[in-house]
């Protein structure tokens, strides 16, 4: 579920949602979620994804600086 495999070619194509939710786990954030404009609408829509890598402890620091707010 969330994934698409092509036997004829071995590729394997991945929903957005799919990939939203594994950057999340890798605890990356999404600055930006494109969708490839004029594509044709036979084939699988193309994304590009700008991500920043989590910084070790950022997550605690942001959750104490909005608890001293």
């Amino acid at each position: 579920e969330g994934f698409v495999v092509d036997s004829d070619d071995s590729s394997l194509t991945r929903c957005n949602t799919y990939m939203l939710d594994l950057f999340q786990k890798a605890g990356a954030k999404v600055l930006y979620n494109l969708k490839q404009r004029n594509w044709p609408k036979d084939l699988f829509e193309v994304r590009m994804y700008v991500l920043q890598p989590a910084r070790p402890g950022a997550e605690q620091a942001e959750q104490a600086g909005a608890q001293a707010q």
